[in-house]
């Protein structure tokens, strides 16, 4: 039975590897949980096997549990089945949507929107928060008892690795302008137009990420042939894993300040 330590625990665990502090093939060390959760060890372990049954991490033999990693083929297959869940969510949202929702839904595009354009404004800090809203905002409206139980296996995933990736802005644009065509499908009441457009934005959204691990493992090879000796880079293997390598001691710096800023919060 899970407790409220427990849930809390996972909570934090989860956000950490949401926000890019553990990414995917860090290492989840127990004691440092400990000490940012604010738990004891019990919690935190039963946090972790709820997060692997999940899917987000996983338990290496002599290891301990690490964030999951995906390959390619396997993030294609990800996003192939997100597009068509998040269509048909869309679909039936587009008949079901309430004007509250869809005036809460513009005042997050035009949020968005702004912080593309406000290119001194962190990516992650203002879009990532306002589009996962804007997401569960259509799944909500789709009034549906089993679009919620399968979303987050689809979901999640992809946002371990896109708190990794550099987008350009004509992409970042392109994203805030389909929510804005989205919303104008909702208001005229067209499913087909909203499943469409909700195809091509999530579908749009894997290219663009994949282009963006491309080039960051294309960034770690390099790294590994000019630093062959006692190199922090372990060459080529699957992208995650690479980005993984070049990424760990910023990693824990990340981790670092969790704990300060949670021991400060109390």
């Amino acid at each position: 039975m899970e407790t409220t330590a427990g849930s809390r625990a996972y909570e934090s665990i989860r956000q950490l590897i949401l926000d890019g502090r553990l990414g995917p093939g860090d290492r989840i060390i127990e004691e440092e949980m400990r000490e940012i959760c604010g738990t004891s060890r019990t919690p935190v372990r039963e946090a972790l096997r709820r997060l692997s049954s999940e899917g987000l991490i996983v338990f290496v033999p002599h290891q301990g549990a690490q964030v999951a990693t995906i390959s390619g083929e396997e993030l294609e297959d990800v996003y192939r089945l997100r597009a068509m869940m998040e269509s048909y969510a869309a679909e039936r949202a587009a008949v079901r949507i309430s004007r509250a929702q869809i005036d809460r839904l513009k005042m997050l595009a035009d949020s968005m929107e702004e912080a593309v354009l406000e290119e001194y404004e962190p990516i992650n800090e203002k879009f990532t928060p306002a589009n996962a809203e804007f997401h569960q905002i259509v799944l909500d409206a789709a009034d549906s008892k089993r679009l919620p139980r399968i979303a987050p296996m689809l979901v999640e995933m992809p946002l371990v690795l896109r708190a990794l990736a550099s987008y350009s802005f004509e992409e970042k644009l392109r994203s805030a302008t389909q929510h804005h065509e989205l919303i104008a499908a909702f208001e005229a009441g067209d499913s087909s137009w909203a499943a469409a457009t909700m195809r091509g934005h999530v579908l749009g959204a894997y290219w663009a990420l994949a282009r963006s691990l491309s080039s960051l493992r294309a960034l770690s090879d390099s790294v590994a042939v000019g630093n062959p000796d006692n190199s922090p880079v372990h060459g080529a293997g699957l992208p995650p894993s690479s980005i993984a390598t070049l990424r760990r001691d910023a990693g824990r710096r990340r981790l670092r300040s969790a704990k300060f800023k949670t021991s400060t919060s109390n």
